[in-house]
């Protein structure tokens, strides 16, 4: 277990196991991907394809919400 900068243990494993390595690097690699996106949506989509990046941004604010809540919680 690890410990708090106070000096107490808390209750969370410091590990990294083959799936968790695995999701990092798939993130790692689609990640940089959102800075280009937009050029290619907006290159064969027009001012549709910006509506519709609209559109989906509207749909990620409920999961951005659920994450930020969260976080809050564990920090």
């Amino acid at each position: 277990m690890g410990s708090s900068p106070g000096g107490e243990r808390s209750g969370y494993r410091r590990e990294l196991g083959l799936w968790h390595l695995v999701w990092l690097a798939v993130g790692a690699i689609l990640g940089p991907a959102v800075a280009f996106v937009p050029v290619a949506v907006l290159a064969s989509g027009g001012p549709l394809g910006l509506a519709a990046w609209l559109i989906g941004f509207a749909f990620l604010i409920p999961i951005v919400m659920v994450f930020a809540e969260l976080g809050h919680d564990v920090a």
